[in-house]
């Protein structure tokens, strides 16, 4: 029996092949501003951008983010000139590689921002030096500044995650779907074929 596809509309109300696009196009976006916003953060020099923690974080987003964009890429390809259910196949294991690569990409930030914690905290005194307050009180507010940082990140990883998770599988229902209607049309071919030359017998 023919799986049907996961969802029928892409949030709901949109068309699947609308909702493709539309994931596709916001990938690619993202994947270029990312691109270039890091690039950006290397080039300009000061204090914030010298921390090693953001170079680390910059170098990284590049590579994770050029993967992305290659990936969108060829699903805007794939949607514009090579709309086939062999081409959107492959589309659709590319989409879940890119979940995984938001994943890895989310984890990486994560482990980064706990292993220069004791960097993050170092700037973030030097930055409040001129601010008038007991140690103690630099102190407590960098440390408050870290945390909320720290669950930034990790509610940036949840929200990013399964929205990019739902994204996969409107690609995937979509290339499901493409699939189905070829092995109809297909069949429905065949049939019309096969009366054809059974009646050109009579």
């Amino acid at each position: 029996m023919t799986k049907r596809p996961h969802i029928n509309n892409c949030c709901f109300c949109i068309p699947l092949k609308s909702g493709v696009i539309i994931i596709t196009l916001l990938w690619l976006i993202f994947g270029i501003y990312a691109i270039i916003d890091s690039s950006l953060g290397i080039a300009t020099p000061n204090k914030v951008n010298a921390l090693i923690y953001f170079k680390v974080q910059y170098i990284a987003s590049i590579v994770f983010n050029a993967l992305i964009t290659f990936g969108a890429a060829f699903g805007l390809y794939v949607l514009t000139y090579a709309n086939i259910p062999r081409m959107l196949s492959i589309y659709a294991k590319i989409a879940y590689v890119i979940v995984g690569i938001n994943v890895i990409s989310h984890i990486l930030t994560a482990v980064v921002s706990i292993v220069f914690k004791t960097d993050i905290l170092k700037l973030c005194a030097e930055l409040n030096a001129n601010i008038i307050a007991s140690v103690n009180e630099k102190s407590g507010a960098c440390n408050e500044e870290y945390d909320d940082f720290l669950k930034s990140i990790i509610m940036s990883a949840v929200v990013s995650t399964l929205i990019s998770v739902y994204f996969a599988i409107v690609i995937a229902s979509y290339a499901q779907r493409r699939n189905e209607k070829e092995k109809e049309t297909t069949a429905a071919d065949a049939a019309e074929t096969h009366l054809y030359e059974k009646t050109s017998k009579l």
